[in-house]
């Protein structure tokens, strides 16, 4: 999205912590405050790294008077998925100690359904 994509603060914390979630192995970080989804492959370093990567979800899409950012730069490779025009929650179901199951689901569905979804398995523990 392309709101907040080159705020001082977002890169900043991106180059702090980044390398911390690769060396103790983590696989998904949940992010808020944009309003909209967006799920990446795993990354690492900036570039699409499915072996090592971590996950990003972006979930700020529950509702507010602001309205949506669904204004997007072109998708760039790391992107999973993206909708910034509907409002929706996410899930997550623990499969077992080790794997997690995550599902974005649009509000306007009167069905839960699963617009996206990912598995993450976690082979450090």
């Amino acid at each position: 999205n392309d709101d907040h994509w080159d705020e001082f603060q977002a890169l900043a914390m991106q180059d702090a912590m980044e390398p911390l979630f690769l060396e103790y192995g983590v696989n998904v970080v949940f992010v808020g405050h944009v309003h909209a989804y967006e799920r990446t492959y795993p990354v690492a370093n900036g570039q699409t790294s499915m072996a090592s990567g971590v996950t990003y979800v972006t979930i700020g899409d529950g509702g507010n008077r602001e309205g949506h950012s669904d204004s997007y730069l072109a998708k760039p490779d790391w992107s999973a998925y993206r909708n910034g025009t509907e409002f929706g929650h996410g899930r997550v179901q623990f499969y077992n100690a080790t794997t997690a199951i995550w599902q974005w689901r649009r509000d306007v569905d009167a069905e839960p359904t699963s617009a996206d979804e990912a598995v993450w398995t976690n082979n450090f523990l």
